[in-house]
């Protein structure tokens, strides 16, 4: 008896430990979830991003760079009082863990059905948004090329990175079983994130207007993503409904962006453009 109950304790103690160390290991600073001293601000080939940006009209050019203006106006005001986009809408809690959504699983608006959340499990980066939008209105207008819900028409737009310092560095695409949405074309897509927007001000005004801009400013790194995801869907070697579902494949696209190179390159070709 004292053998088994020696045993037990043991395995009491074991089992403590196992746990301890899984919370501690989930349960992060406020910084974020990897080491992020050596995260390193993308260098953006402007070149190339100016000719990327050259196809569009002045008036879709003045547009982004209206959202960026505006974008970097509520990062400011958050920066005035030492706080960032993402820090806004996690201030509330103690703990940052791993892959966990914030604030308490995601943020709604149930007029324009815009959606999203904030978390951590990648490196490289502090966390990222996941950004959703489910107006079966507005969706039923298009031809899907993927479904997941048969009954939750949701469609995943992207995903925004983020540096520790509060700024985007980069558009992410994961795989259809990450994200379980409806897949449209990039055509499709970009009208339909036309329709985002998050009006309220929970869990942070500032926060919400600032991701607003962002689909605006970075609407064409937006389109690259979802151009490069079908890309990367065609040329595997797997049935496409097999590779969607593959969870060895979790991320298909990713573009690397900067607010004061995008802003730099519009002002050039604005500038341009109005000379002509």
């Amino acid at each position: 008896m004292k053998k088994i109950l020696k045993t037990l304790f043991i395995c009491a103690l074991f089992a403590s430990a196992i746990l301890g160390i899984r919370e501690y290991y989930y349960s992060l600073p406020i910084r974020g979830a990897y080491e992020t001293r050596s995260i390193q601000h993308p260098v953006i080939d402007k070149a190339k991003l100016k000719s990327q940006l050259s196809i569009y009209s002045f008036d879709e050019l003045h547009a982004m760079q209206t959202a960026g203006l505006e974008a970097m106006k509520w990062q400011g005001l958050l920066g005035k009082v030492n706080s960032t986009v993402f820090s806004d809408i996690i201030k509330d809690f103690s703990q940052f863990y791993i892959s966990e959504r914030y604030p308490d699983s995601q943020i709604e608006d149930y007029e324009t059905q815009s959606t999203y959340f904030y978390h951590s499990h990648r490196p490289n980066e502090h966390g990222h948004f996941h950004i959703y939008f489910d107006d079966e209105k507005v969706m039923e207008q298009f031809k899907p090329i993927a479904t997941w819900d048969q009954e939750h028409h949701t469609s995943h737009l992207g995903a925004i990175s983020m540096h520790p310092d509060g700024t985007p560095i980069g558009i992410l695409v994961p795989n259809n079983w990450v994200s379980k949405d409806w897949w449209y074309k990039p055509d499709d897509m970009m009208k339909i994130m036309e329709h985002f927007e998050v009006k309220h001000p929970y869990p942070s005004w500032p926060s919400n207007q600032w991701l607003n801009q962002m689909l605006k400013l970075f609407h064409p790194q937006f389109k690259e993503a979802l151009e490069l995801r079908d890309k990367q869907v065609e040329s595997s070697n797997q049935p496409r409904e097999k590779f969607l579902k593959n969870r060895k494949v979790d991320e298909l696209a990713y573009v690397e962006i900067s607010i004061p190179d995008q802003m730099e390159v519009i002002s050039e070709l604005l500038t341009q453009k109005a000379s002509k």
